[in-house]
Order: C-alpha cells, then sequence, then structure tokens
C-alpha cells in the first residue's frame, strides 16, 4: 500500500510539474514586428447514432505588437454553456511574464502567471510559475536551468497546494564526437522517497539507440532499449 501511494505521488507531481511548465508558446510579439490582429472562427458538428446533430464552437481574437500579446479564446456548446481562455503576455528587460485565465461554464476561474528571466552572463534562466486552482488554493513551480560547457543542467521545485516540497533535478551532456546524448534525472518526493532515470542515446548509421535505466522508489531497476533506424529509398 506504502508503495503505490509513493508511486502515485510521484507520478502526479511529475504531472503537476509538466501542467505548471506548460504554456510558454504564445510568448508575445518579438522585437520589431509591426502591430497586428485577427479572429478566427470554427464550428464542430456531430451526428448521434439517432441522427440527432449537436454542434461546438470556437471563436478566437488576438493581437500583437509592442512588445505585448494577447489572445482570447470562447468554446460554446451545444446547450450554449461557455468556456474562456485569456492569455496575456509582455516582454520584460530580462525575459517575459505572461498571465492565462480559463473560465468554466459556472463563471469559476483558475490562473496561470509566469515569469521568466535571463541571465546571459551567468548562462542561466530562471522561470517561475503560480497556479491558482477554481478552489483558491495555489501550486508553485520553480525552474533554473544553467548553461555547461557540453550541455545544462535544471533544478525544479514544486509545491503542493498544501505545501509540500518535491524537486527534481536534471542534467544533459553532449559530446558531438562520440555521438551521443545523456541525460540523467532524480525525482525526490515530500517524504524523501526518490526515483531516477538515465538515458544515452548514440548516434548510429542509419539513426540512432537509447538505452534507458529507470530505478522506482522501492529500488527496483528498470532497463530498456529502443532503436530508431531510416531506411532513404532511391529517387529516380
Amino acid at each position: 500500500m506504502h508503495r503505490a501511494k509513493r508511486l502515485l505521488f510521484l507520478a502526479c507531481a511529475a504531472t503537476l510539474m509538466l501542467a505548471l511548465g506548460a504554456g510558454d508558446a504564445f510568448a508575445g510579439n518579438r522585437g520589431g514586428r509591426d502591430a497586428r490582429s485577427g479572429s478566427s472562427k470554427k464550428s464542430v458538428t456531430r451526428t448521434g447514432p439517432g441522427g440527432q446533430s449537436r454542434t461546438w464552437h470556437r471563436d478566437t481574437s488576438w493581437q500583437r505588437g509592442g512588445g505585448q500579446a494577447s489572445r482570447d479564446t470562447t468554446w460554446t456548446g451545444p446547450g450554449g454553456g461557455q468556456v474562456q481562455r485569456q492569455d496575456r503576455a509582455e516582454r520584460t528587460e530580462s525575459g517575459r511574464h505572461r498571465e492565462t485565465t480559463w473560465t468554466d461554464r459556472q463563471g469559476r476561474q483558475a490562473t496561470r502567471e509566469a515569469e521568466v528571466t535571463r541571465d546571459r552572463e551567468a548562462g542561466t534562466r530562471t522561470r517561475d510559475v503560480t497556479f491558482t486552482g477554481r478552489d483558491g488554493e495555489t501550486r508553485t513551480r520553480n525552474d533554473v536551468t544553467t548553461r555547461t560547457d557540453d550541455g545544462y543542467t535544471r533544478s525544479s521545485t514544486l509545491t503542493g497546494k498544501d505545501g509540500r516540497v518535491a524537486t527534481r533535478e536534471a542534467e544533459v551532456a553532449r559530446d558531438p564526437e562520440a555521438g551521443t546524448r545523456t541525460k540523467s534525472v532524480d525525482w525526490t518526493g515530500p517524504e524523501g522517497q526518490t526515483a531516477s532515470r538515465a538515458s544515452e542515446t548514440t548516434r548510429i548509421e542509419d539513426g540512432r539507440s537509447t538505452t534507458t535505466t529507470v530505478t522506482r522508489p522501492d529500488g527496483e531497476t528498470l532497463t530498456f532499449e529502443k532503436t530508431v533506424t531510416r531506411e532513404l529509398g532511391n529517387l529516380e
């Protein structure tokens, strides 16, 4: 039972880290571009076995310029209920800031606020994310990525709504001459439980091969082998 709980927690922590880390692709206008705006509409109609049709609509409007960007999207269901998402992003002196708000059909809101800063001289990138759920409870994530001679390291700290803390330490190294890339990741849960994953990818003549070793919280070790090959036909 305790083993199952540990595995479940680490899986949930990894999922929350992905959720808190997602969404930075919409980063706003990058310097020098002219101001732009636009909108789009999309409707999907599905007909069930009994011949009854149901239609969903999505309306999106966006604009960007002057180092700022915004995007508003509304989904309307067959019964008229609506779900909304608002994105706001802007450049800062050392990075960017972004806020996202979701509103459900009952008018309840959840928010995500992310701040990214870069120090080019030090070779570091810091990202702080705060997610506030519809219940008003918050979760946070802090990432610090540091450039190294042959790759990078990344330290992540996740704080749950109950204040418990989980951490993730990752290191990536590349050797262009040998054609290898290694990545190691270590997770630590709030109760001290740990898990790790180490992988090495090697370039081969017609593709690549990867060996991954996973160590679970109970100490059990699993190894996976994967080979990807490409075959290019002759074009005549």
